[in-house]
């Protein structure tokens, strides 16, 4: 989640350690690189994944080309200019709930966090999100029983809801699908695989 720095790109621009093409690559995207952009971010609008990237610009950090900077959550003011979907995370993880913030808050998404299940189909009615990740276990009332709730209410029924959940089970997938999931993603999981699955199901709302 930190944020990365391009310095002087000249200084190593003949080390023998840098390929040609690694160099041609971060030379022509240096606007990126000038950003202070998450390495999602850079990967998404480069069209790398992030372990390729990521390997990329390892020898340039080290060599101080690229400098680090810690993330740092979006202040209010930040948060009102970001356009990006608004995704909300249903669970009584703080942890969880932290992981998928930092996650898709780095790369524009913006989201809303929900510890209580009670409380979700209020809070949706006035901040509509155009997917729900949803936990299965939680007090008061399960994931299926608030998935199927809300496929029962007419302004909520259309949004996608993934299941975050750490049942990996073929029962468990069969059973979200019945109370209208349209995904799963078993804990613990990488930031990537939150990434890759949250803009599958967004393919258009952010271009």
């Amino acid at each position: 989640f930190q944020r990365l720095l391009l310095g002087d790109l000249n200084n190593v621009g003949g080390q023998s350690w840098l390929e040609q093409e690694d160099y041609q690559f971060i030379a022509a995207n240096r606007p990126l690189f000038e950003q202070r952009l998450s390495l999602y971010e850079i990967a998404q609008q480069t069209g790398k994944n992030t372990l390729q990237l990521a390997t990329l610009l390892q020898p340039l950090v080290n060599a101080g080309a690229i400098q680090l900077h810690e993330y740092e959550l979006p202040s209010p003011e930040q948060q009102l200019k970001t356009s990006g979907p608004l995704i909300a995370c249903i669970d009584d993880s703080k942890a969880t709930q932290q992981i998928v913030k930092m996650t898709l808050e780095s790369i524009g998404y913006r989201v809303i966090n929900v510890v209580e299940p009670a409380k979700a189909l209020t809070t949706f009615v006035r901040q509509r999100p155009a997917l729900i990740l949803m936990d299965i276990n939680m007090p008061e009332i399960d994931g299926y029983e608030l998935c199927s709730m809300f496929q029962k209410s007419t302004l909520l029924r259309d949004i996608p809801i993934v299941m975050l959940t750490g049942r990996d089970g073929l029962i468990d997938r069969i059973r979200a699908r019945m109370v209208g999931a349209v995904n799963f993603i078993a804990k613990p999981f990488s930031p990537q695989e939150l990434v890759n699955l949250v803009q599958s199901h967004l393919t258009g709302h952010n271009e």
